[in-house]
């Protein structure tokens, strides 16, 4: 039974080094600056004059931030940023104009 025992100590030592190598690996990730902030003002609706949705996108170094594509009958083109966690948008839209 000692055998049996030293088995179970030593798997469980290794589990408990296992988890906190692995504890040591993690980093918070930054959930957005206070730049970010500062220039976004609250979410209450997107106008509907910027035209429909025609895609999705995010960006890594941005966290819970996305970036909505819009285009509208003339075709112009608006992307708006929003941060669906805090319920913000930010205060500068992209648009680019077509021909």
């Amino acid at each position: 039974m000692k055998g049996g025992s030293m088995k179970r100590k030593m798997l469980f030592l290794f589990i408990i080094i296992l988890l906190l190598l692995v504890s040591l690996q993690c980093k918070k990730i930054d959930s957005g600056s206070e730049e970010q902030f500062s220039s976004a003002i609250a979410l209450n609706e997107i106008p509907a004059e910027y035209g429909k949705l025609i895609a999705v996108t995010t960006v890594d170094q941005y966290p819970h931030w996305a970036q909505l594509w819009f285009e509208d009958e003339q075709n112009t083109i608006r992307m708006v940023r929003v941060q669906w966690t805090q319920k913000l948008m930010h205060q500068e839209v992209l648009t680019i104009p077509r021909d």
